[in-house]
């Protein structure tokens, strides 16, 4: 693409490819990828070898202290405040039990090296050196111009452009895995029962198919799950921990996939999920909003109940979106806010099924490869009235600018299916027909859902 003269901007992918948005080719790309360097290497380090890098062996001629087996990534400092803590009357053990609980802000407990298990003397040196490991790669890559200190992802430069190259996940894809997190009740601490009110409240539009994920890979049933009535509900009914939970996920997939919200509205939105984020990960980032101070040791796979690649993707996505966001003025225009979807795809592979079926070979796609093409082409030509001219409106573009206001915004407006809504009591309900027969397309991506059980209120006694 280079070569042709368009310029590369990144790429998307759907979330397979996670390894993409945590190391490139110069270095890391997401501070993930920094934690688990720095812990894989002390993993393997035997006890003797750890206690010989925090051993006090000396000072050289300009009076700075340095271990029995020198290491370039522990500071000097922490070799001397061992050295000073074992003069003090405490034994090594004990020192590097002080120095373990120094590694993070007063008031905060550290996690454990190894995930739900007691941290043994050997795993509390292997925190302290990896904390140092860890830190020092910081500031090696902030002296780089990668500044992981106040980024969770810093988009490499490309080695043949000299410009950003930012590697995103589909947000559409990274709603459908919150989507799933939460009907797997991987958080813990939200209370199902809110959910289950919400979709007896005829004001949400959340219907029974979309809350227990029978069509997963269904954005629209996503997004009901996860919509601004739900929380509105939730709410009313003083579910407030549940309501925050899904208001802020709502507000952060309108900012990408919404319209009618201004930049500076988008941009809080995403902050604002970015801070939910942060108040599990690191509790202290707003007051010190430094990630060198990050506890390494922190499990970033439960996390509000996302998965590690569900965590990674949408913290890659926001910090990605911003740093072009900050360069709008540069560029003299802002990014378009479905720029991280894969929307051109979908359409591509929709028509490739239109003309040459659900099934076919490889020499069939070759042979039908310039009409495909050319119909594509017809649908991004926005000179031509059927543009895009599909009832899903994220295909749909129109003349007014994404960020104007006007109008019904899609994400605001509630919307029922009788067939599967069980709020909506309707005589004769397991005799009820589909309203229109499916497509092929329908068929293959809208499982038959079948109809809700009826609620306990409109059962007879």
């Amino acid at each position: 693409m280079t070569d042709a003269g368009l310029e590369v901007v990144g790429t998307v992918t759907d979330g397979e490819f996670n390894s993409l948005r945590t190391q490139g080719e110069s270095g890391p790309l997401h501070i993930w990828q920094v934690v688990h360097d720095s812990k894989e290497a002390v993993r393997k380090m035997s006890k003797t070898t750890l206690q010989s890098m925090l051993t006090y062996a000396g000072e050289d001629a300009n009076g700075i202290p340095f271990a029995a087996t020198p290491n370039s990534a522990i500071p000097t400092n922490l070799i001397r405040k061992l050295h000073e803590l074992q003069n003090g009357g405490l034994s090594f053990e004990d020192a590097i039990v002080n120095i373990r609980g120094s590694l993070v802000p007063d008031g905060y407990t550290p996690y454990s090296f190894r995930k739900d298990t007691p941290e043994s003397f050997l795993d509390k040196m292997r925190s302290i050196v990896a904390t140092c490991i860890y830190k020092d790669a910081i500031k090696t890559l902030q002296q780089k111009g990668r500044d992981f200190t106040q980024h969770l992802y810093v988009p490499e430069k490309d080695s043949v452009t000299g410009k950003q190259h930012h590697e995103r996940g589909n947000h559409n894809h990274i709603l459908k895995r919150i989507a799933g997190c939460t009907r797997e009740c991987r958080y813990p601490e939200l209370n199902p029962e809110a959910f289950d009110k919400a979709m007896l409240d005829p004001l949400t539009g959340l219907s029974h198919a979309a809350l227990t994920g029978q069509r997963p890979q269904s954005v629209e049933d996503a997004e009901r799950l996860l919509s601004y009535h739900v929380a509105a509900s939730m709410q009313k009914h003083d579910y407030n921990f549940e309501a925050e939970y899904v208001q802020t996920i709502a507000a952060w997939h309108e900012a990408s996939d919404g319209r009618g919200m201004s930049q500076l509205d988008r941009c809080k939105a995403n902050y604002e999920m970015l801070n939910y984020l942060l108040d599990q990960l690191m509790p202290w980032h707003r007051e010190i909003y430094d990630f060198s101070t990050l506890d390494i040791n922190r499990p970033m796979d439960t996390i509000r109940g996302f998965t590690r690649e569900t965590f990674i993707e949408i913290t890659t996505n926001i910090e990605s979106q911003e740093s072009r966001r900050r360069q709008n003025n540069v560029l003299e225009y802002p990014e378009h806010p479905r720029a991280a979807t894969t929307d051109d795809v979908e359409c591509f592979f929709s028509l490739t099924r239109r003309h040459l079926g659900d099934t076919f070979t490889v020499k069939d796609f070759r042979t039908g490869w310039r009409k495909l093409v050319r119909e594509f082409c017809k649908r991004l030509d926005p000179d031509l009235k059927f543009h895009y001219w599909t009832q899903n409106e994220r295909f749909h573009v129109e003349q007014k600018p994404f960020d104007n206001s006007d109008g019904d915004k899609r994400l605001h407006v509630v919307k029922h299916k009788s067939r599967e809504d069980s709020s909506i009591f309707t005589a004769g309900r397991a005799f009820l027909p589909a309203k229109n027969k499916q497509s092929i397309r329908q068929r293959l991506f809208r499982v038959d859902v079948g109809l809700p059980p009826v609620p306990n209120e409109v059962r007879p006694r």
